[in-house]
């Protein structure tokens, strides 16, 4: 732990891993999630996302095999290809069934049970290779996938799969990076800026969120942050400095629907560029909403 590599003992048979993700629990404690190719030699077989939980106060490990259902059945028929966590906790895995068929799952944080996303919009067969957290264009957090050479973002209803780009025939998408987006092929990689169309900045849909600009900015010493909330929602937001120290939880819990706003007072702080940062999830279990906006104090 920190000097030497400890082996956790598992018992899986012949697991091949195609991807980690890490997800820091506490300041004791982080969770590794292990996203695993289907292979089987007719008896024995290893498959899916493995969980494994670490401690550093006592150096333990617990080591978790099987993925669990919705019915609380264990889901077998999937091999995992891609695995990613958001900063929620929430897990979503991509990868593919014994037909060949593209599948997606998502455990959001806090649950025991893995949900099955909807496939519609998907090719009937292909690899769901690779896939991202990223945003819609009201800055909702949401899941992209890459199935063969086509990269799909899940819609605002969560039943259907939107194709947003058409990479070269024979790609072999194998990595996603949202910021806008990274995507690593077989033949190189390309930088992907996305921009939806249709959609006007000063027409937000029913039921969006929405982080405004401060006002005054530049301010001294106090400026009023407003925020959106489609519906009824546990929300943060922050204050972070440059180095991305929080500074203050100016909301926290949860609020209404509405258009809400606080003021931040400065007084004490050294002139410079601060950043604050909403988090909000909707209280019915809807997707979460993250956004963060630049502030400067000059005294």
């Amino acid at each position: 732990f920190g000097q030497s590599w400890s082996r956790v003992e598992t018992d899986v048979y012949n697991t091949e891993v195609n991807r980690l993700a890490f997800h820091v629990v506490d300041e004791d404690s982080f969770t590794v999630y292990v996203a695993c190719e289907y292979v089987s030699d007719g008896t024995t077989s290893s498959y899916g996302v493995k969980k494994i939980g670490f401690r550093f106060s006592d150096e333990s490990a617990h080591f978790e095999n099987d993925m669990i259902g919705e019915s609380g059945g264990v889901i077998t028929n999937f091999g995992a290809n891609d695995v990613a966590i958001n900063e929620f906790g929430d897990v979503i895995a991509a990868g593919t069934n014994s037909a060949g068929e593209p599948r997606v799952y998502g455990l959001q944080a806090d649950s025991l049970s893995w949900i099955s996303f909807s496939t519609a919009g998907f090719p009937d067969q292909g690899q769901a290779t690779a896939l991202s957290w990223g945003f819609d264009a009201y800055s909702n957090v949401v899941p992209y996938v890459a199935v063969n050479n086509t990269l799909f973002a899940l819609d605002t209803t969560f039943s259907n799969w939107e194709p947003m780009y058409d990479y070269p025939v024979g790609s072999n998408i194998n990595v996603l990076y949202w910021d806008d987006l990274l995507v690593g092929t077989g033949t190189g990689l390309y930088a992907q800026y996305l921009s939806p169309t249709g959609i006007k900045d000063l027409e937000k849909a029913p039921g969006s969120f929405e982080l405004y600009a401060n006002y005054p900015n530049p301010f001294n010493p106090e400026t009023i942050l407003r925020f959106r909330l489609g519906v009824n929602s546990k929300i943060t937001l922050s204050v972070y400095d440059v180095t991305g120290r929080k500074i203050a939880d100016l909301v926290k819990g949860v609020r209404q629907a509405g258009t809400h706003s606080v003021t931040f007072n400065a007084a004490r702080l050294a002139s410079g560029i601060y950043f604050y940062r909403m988090k909000a999830r909707p209280v019915n279990g809807g997707r979460a909403f993250v956004q963060t906006r630049r502030m400067l104090l000059l005294k």
